[in-house]
């Protein structure tokens, strides 16, 4: 499978710097790598012949934030079309049986998540900013920025298909969209196998300011050590 380019010309999201201070950084082609990735994996489940029909596929929404200090965020990604372009890319490959909704929301914390009963893969400003203020001091900073985040992309993207598509799955769910996501990216090109490191680094991120408590023993994901 051919690589994409890495970055996009003109194309930039707004993330926060370690400051607090609004940097607009070069993003890379995040919608095509996701999509090239997802034909990969789901070839032999989705029909890529047949096209998404009404009330089919993906499709985009932005929720506009109540914290002021996500406003120039929701608006540089609703303005670039970020979503659009995902579900566009998505649609062209994968044919669905109903209508999943890809969402950018304020969620009250860091997080990513597939909604089973809304059928929807909801990021959240949180997460945006919080992996922007970890890898702020990094010298290859946007690299693995969007590295990252296209790793949680994947593995949410993930759960949406097995849902969605009925796939069967062996063991815990969240291992299965680990081993998706992770699978998805390591293509064979060396920018597979960085954005699998980038998000090497933020599950080190994570751990070194957790505190481990005996309710993760029972947690839907596994212990990250």
């Amino acid at each position: 499978m051919s690589r994409k380019p890495w970055y996009v010309p003109g194309y930039v999201v707004m993330v926060l710097n370690e400051g607090l201070e609004m940097k607009s950084i070069g993003c890379p082609n995040i919608a095509k790598i996701v999509a090239a990735c997802i034909a990969f994996l789901v070839a032999a489940c989705a029909m890529a012949d047949e096209s998404n029909g009404p009330g089919k596929g993906f499709v985009a929404s932005y929720e506009a934030p109540e914290s002021p200090e996500y406003n120039e965020l929701y608006e540089t990604l609703k303005g670039e079309r970020f979503l659009e372009n995902l579900a566009g890319e998505l649609n062209n490959i994968v044919a669905l049986p109903t209508k999943v909704t890809l969402v950018v929301s304020e969620c009250g914390q860091v997080n990513a998540f597939y909604s089973a009963e809304y059928q929807s893969v909801v990021v959240c400003y949180e997460i945006l900013v919080d992996l922007a203020q970890k890898f702020a001091g990094l010298e290859d900073y946007e690299k693995v920025f969007s590295g990252a985040f296209t790793w949680i992309l994947m593995h949410e993207l993930g759960h949406a298909l097995i849902h969605v598509l009925d796939l069967p799955i062996t063991g815990k769910e969240e291992d299965v969209a680990d081993e998706f996501a992770t699978m998805a990216l390591l293509d064979g090109s060396d920018e597979g196998s960085e954005m699998v490191e980038s998000a090497a680094v933020w599950f080190l991120a994570n751990f070194e300011k957790k505190k481990v408590s005996k309710t993760v023993y029972a947690d839907s994901h596994v212990l990250n050590v």
